[in-house]
């Protein structure tokens, strides 16, 4: 005897699959690794059909995201771990149809959510409820009245601050990018406690008191916001959340509850240029990071020379040219991870060796310092 059997559908819906594959993309930045271990459902999406709209939601508790798609139907909502999802999409048809059901197994009724895309037939067991899915973080708050602020502004400000964003868990308030109003317009900071950057971003005008926004936050937002023009940024009435928002899609992420550092107060003040030396992007791709612990690139400008060396591994050395001041050691990973996509630097620094260095770019609105290294 047949042990699976179909039985009548009761709800359909039609849509294109390339619109819900770039909306799972997105909603996919918005779920934790690992999550689903611990809370099954935070392995899921949820998409729900309606009044002729899709939505995709995806949340780790602490951000949710919420994605519009174009679709034709009605009462259509479930929840479905996106790997499979993403697996019919990529090879169906053009469009899908989605439509749900049941099953009977082994004599017991399964609610299922069945996708045909070209010759392609796909039928998924619904395990968990969408009952079951948190509720959403959108209706928990009230938001103040929206910004608009170019988009493309606010991610270079999260770019050149996402290097020196603190991964130690005891100094949790280090784990993001500080957001401050400065004469009227955004500042982005970030510490670690090694090394600081600091973005001014004149275009942005900004009233707002200090937060912070979470690291997890920065890495969704830097992916999220390529390509986009404006976006609408609001903060929540009880200060803890914040909301962006753009005619495809809407987010909203938990600030971190916590005091940032007085990051003024490191900050190197009349640097003399005692000791200054160019680098360029060239010169620190030549030198490797030997193994997971610091190596400091030493820089001696009485001997017209840069090196790294490692006890086990021996010694890479470079000349350069036009350097002043006394010898100092920087983490060259550090030093690295200011120039990405190998630009030039220069460091400037004082005499006292234990004085943080500026790191200055092509960019006078990007402040970065970095601490020495005992050589």
């Amino acid at each position: 005897m047949n042990t699976q059997t179909e039985i009548q559908k009761s709800t359909t819906a039609t849509i294109v699959t390339a619109n819900l594959r770039s909306a799972l993309a997105l909603a996919k930045t918005c779920m934790s690794k690992g999550a689903n271990r611990a809370i099954p459902v935070l392995g899921t999406v949820r998409i729900a059909i309606k009044g002729g709209m899709g939505i995709i939601t995806a949340t780790d508790l602490d951000r949710e995201i919420a994605i519009n798609f174009a679709a034709e139907g009605e009462n259509i909502d479930f929840l479905i771990q996106p790997r499979f999802l993403e697996h019919v999409l990529k090879h169906g048809g053009s469009t899908a149809e989605i439509s749900r059901g049941e099953w009977k197994y082994i004599g017991h009724p399964m609610p299922s959510i069945a996708f045909k895309s070209g010759e392609l037939t796909a039928k998924f067991n619904e395990i968990i409820p969408v009952e079951d899915f948190p509720h959403s973080m959108f209706d928990q708050r009230n938001f103040e009245q929206p910004q608009e602020i170019e988009a493309s502004v606010f991610r270079y400000g999260l770019d050149a601050c996402n290097a020196t964003i603190s991964t130690e868990e005891t100094r949790y308030y280090l784990n993001g990018i500080y957001l401050e109003a400065v004469d009227g317009h955004l500042r982005m900071v970030s510490t670690d406690g090694h090394r600081m950057t600091q973005a001014d971003l004149s275009d942005i005008p900004w009233e707002r008191k200090g937060m912070i926004l979470p690291a997890c936050a920065v890495s969704q937002l830097r992916k999220d916001l390529k390509g986009l023009d404006m976006i609408r940024f609001a903060l929540s009435t009880d200060k803890l959340a914040i909301r962006i928002s753009n005619p495809k899609w809407s987010m909203v992420t938990k600030l971190i509850d916590g005091q940032f550092p007085d990051y003024r107060r490191v900050i190197p003040q009349n640097v003399d240029g005692s000791f200054s030396v160019a680098l360029t992007g060239d010169a620190l791709a030549a030198f490797p990071a030997f193994g997971d612990r610091s190596t400091p690139l030493h820089i001696i400008p009485e001997e017209g020379c840069m090196f790294v060396q490692s006890p086990e591994l021996g010694k890479i050395s470079m000349p350069i040219y036009g350097a002043e001041g006394p010898a100092r050691g920087i983490n060259i990973r550090y030093l690295k991870s200011f120039c990405p996509r190998g630009e030039a630097i220069r460091l400037i620094g004082n005499k006292a060796e234990h004085n943080p260095i500026l790191v200055m770019g092509a960019d006078e609105n990007v402040l970065r310092l970095v601490m020495p290294m005992r050589i």
